[in-house]
């Protein structure tokens, strides 16, 4: 067994927390479009009242470009996750906080600060023309929750803090703005559907909802550093039943045949291979696919919090063994979703976080399995070169960091200010 060793706890690097250059397209080009405190909505013929906001009672917003109004991108942002007084409230004057509280009050969560798919003015941007809606991330619970939960104030024992866990009320209400708005549901025929971190999560949860939304556009799914490597704890805790603190069950989409089995049964090393696979046989036309480096850093740390919920100190605490864990699971995981024709996976080298994001990982020149991953996102989204969708995975190049000073190198990232 290798012996553990202790990442620098100063490092802002759950799910997404890490620094980026600002995108070059000008700040004109995106409107904001700001939620009210409660509206009603419908949802599969039925009404809903929801009420988005963020986690603090921060309004919520999302970012809006008009381009192709027969093309739309969806993306969910990321900012990790929160589901008990440790991750959701002592987490925030630690080190390592859990989760992004805010929209306003970090550039993580400003669209204007990311490149990758967001830089407007790059000509190698397959989606610049496209219509695109970034939803932000302020609610700590992977897009999905409905629920306003009481945590113990770590600052004052004997009271509570509410914490808002309203992201899927929030994703409700973009989705009614766009239905009512600059993107009508008969003009759209491609939906592409994306989210990084824990938005990629969220995209999982979600996408029968967008595709209820415009059902005449094909639909294209993205998961970017979502493996699904989780633990039955933190599903039973955060995610499921009555007593959790998000309250996912009320927005499974029941009318998809096995869904909702598939979220009340599966345990936590099926649960998003299961997804993955009803979701495809539900859609038969549709793309799903996955994205991910062989040793991600962030993902692999934030299992240990899952790990160690009520201990922040153990979080940034984990060496090899962790990721060889991480890693023979997250492969188990595509290889086993991949038995499903519309879907596939790409898994490249190192242990960065996430690719949309980030100029030098969506149009970086290197290759796995011959393809680079733009080539291999166009192969999906565009079907020009369908031998250019495939499963691809790192070789020779793709073995794992044991040494502390390599894994070190790889997520040593400036953090957000």
């Amino acid at each position: 067994m290798f012996s553990k060793f202790i990442l620098p706890s100063t490092l802002f690097l759950i799910l997404g927390f890490v620094t980026f250059h600002h995108a070059s397209a000008e700040t004109s080009s995106w409107q904001t479009v700001t939620a009210p405190l409660n509206m009603t909505v419908e949802v599969n013929g039925q009404a809903r009242k929801i009420f988005p906001g963020c986690a603090f009672n921060e309004d919520y917003k999302f970012f809006f470009k008009q381009g192709n109004s027969r093309k739309l991108l969806v993306f969910m942002n990321g900012g990790g996750a929160c589901w008990n007084a440790t991750t959701c409230l002592t987490s925030l004057s630690s080190p390592t906080p859990a989760f992004v509280p805010s929209i306003d009050n970090t550039p993580h969560n400003q669209v204007t600060a990311r490149n990758g798919v967001f830089d407007l003015d790059n000509p190698e941007n397959p989606y610049a023309d496209w219509s695109i809606a970034f939803l932000p991330y302020c609610t700590g619970d992977i897009h999905a929750g409905s629920n306003d939960a009481l945590y113990d104030n770590p600052a004052n024992p004997g009271t509570f803090v509410p914490v808002r866990h309203r992201g899927f009320d929030n994703v409700l209400f973009a989705r009614e703005w766009l239905k009512n708005h600059s993107i009508t549901t008969n003009s759209v025929r491609k939906l592409f559907v994306s989210g990084a971190s824990a938005g990629a999560y969220g995209v999982i949860l979600t996408y029968p909802y967008w595709k209820e939304t415009f059902p005449r556009a094909r639909g294209m799914l993205l998961a970017d550093a979502g493996s699904g490597v989780i633990t039955d704890e933190f599903i039973d805790e955060a995610m499921r039943g009555d007593t959790s603190s998000w309250k996912i069950d009320q927005n499974i989409a029941d009318w998809i045949p096995g869904l909702a089995e598939v979220f009340s049964q599966s345990s936590a090393d099926s649960f998003v291979l299961n997804y993955y696979l009803a979701l495809s046989n539900a859609y038969p036309r549709d793309n799903f696919a996955q994205y991910t480096t062989a040793w991600d850093a962030i993902q692999v740390m934030f299992k240990q919090i899952m790990e160690n919920d009520d201990n922040i100190a153990e979080w940034p605490n984990f060496g090899p063994e962790d990721f060889a864990e991480w890693t023979t699971a997250t492969r188990i995981n595509a290889f086993s979703a991949a038995s499903a024709p519309n879907y596939r996976f790409y898994i490249a080298p190192g242990c960065t976080h996430t690719a949309l994001r980030y100029d030098d990982r969506f149009y970086s020149n290197e290759e796995v399995g011959g393809l680079t991953f733009m080539e291999w996102l166009k192969g999906m989204t565009q079907r020009r070169k369908r031998n250019d969708w495939q499963n691809v995975i790192c070789d020779g190049d793709c073995d794992m960091p044991v040494d502390p000073v390599e894994v070190q190198n790889c997520i040593d990232i400036p953090v957000i200010p």
